[in-house]
């Protein structure tokens, strides 16, 4: 009787995690959120077989699970990243909205929808004014 042939798991999903979490502008996110990826992608599951691959499957998805979970370094309505909620970051908002302007990536609109409703609009650029003068705070 001859033994069990071994052979690696799948690593399709988990080697496009991994450029997914490479292909991040590191300079976005802050240094304790990157932390929790780090570790992961720091850990080794090349040896990784078929019978290993809930777990790498696992694994795949923690990945995933950390880059949505990483927390921006500007804060909401910081739309332009100055440093700065104010007038020049609603009228960008009102910008993107109206289609004058677009939102090159999907951190600015991260930071253009201010109230999380998945739509950039006017009542995100209220939402920066009133950020700005103080009437509202997130």
């Amino acid at each position: 009787m001859s033994s069990p042939e071994y052979r690696l798991a799948n690593f399709t999903a988990y080697n496009e995690a991994v450029n997914a979490a490479s292909e991040l502008d590191r300079t976005l996110y802050t240094p304790d959120s990157l932390s929790a990826l780090d570790a992961l992608l720091a850990t080794d599951v090349s040896a990784f077989s078929q019978a290993d691959q809930a777990a790498l499957d696992a694994h795949t998805q923690a990945i995933y699970t950390a880059i949505s979970k990483l927390e921006l370094v500007f804060s909401k309505g910081d739309v332009n990243r100055d440093g700065k909620t104010n007038a020049v970051d609603a009228r960008w908002v009102l910008q993107i909205a109206s289609g004058a302007r677009t939102a090159e990536d999907g951190v600015t609109e991260q930071l253009a929808d201010v109230n999380g409703d998945g739509k950039i609009n006017a009542v995100d650029a209220r939402w920066i004014l009133q950020i700005a003068s103080g009437a509202r705070t997130l």
